[in-house]
């Protein structure tokens, strides 16, 4: 069995990150135009995902897009690293990179949590990986 809880972690450990680089990081410099309009845009790619993921049945189809709408917010949010690397400090810099580790382990969290996972009935917060189960691995 695998616990479900396991899955949060990404996003627990994400969420935490992003409010040390926006409360501590942000607060100490003044952020450009640039910044304060990418980053809400950063959060709308990923908004996107999940309500994909999370509102949408799963199908091969929707699959395939929660996937390309992920690569493509893991890709966008790089936009910015080349300005953060000479306007910020080298520490705010590596905590970039710990965030964009994380960034598709949220996703992948999502998609486990979502599609390729059947709740088993007897034990709460616990999922159940089944060969020949509709919702197994292999469905994918």
């Amino acid at each position: 069995m695998f616990d479900s809880r396991y899955l949060l972690i990404p996003f627990v450990l994400q969420l935490l990150w992003i409010g040390v680089d926006e409360f501590y990081f942000h607060q100490k410099r003044t952020l450009p135009k640039w910044e304060r309009i990418g980053h809400p845009l950063d959060t709308i790619t990923v908004l996107a995902c999940l309500f994909w993921v999370f509102f949408l049945p799963p199908t091969t189809k929707t699959v395939a897009i929660y996937v390309g709408l992920s690569v493509f917010s893991a890709v966008f949010i790089l936009k910015d690293e080349n300005v953060h690397r000479r306007e910020g400090e080298t520490i705010e810099h590596r905590s970039h990179v710990l965030l964009f580790t994380l960034h598709p382990l949220v996703f992948i969290s999502a998609g486990f949590g979502r599609r390729c996972i059947r709740r088993s009935p007897n034990v709460s917060h616990s999922f159940n990986f089944q060969a020949g189960n509709a919702h197994s691995l292999s469905a994918i």
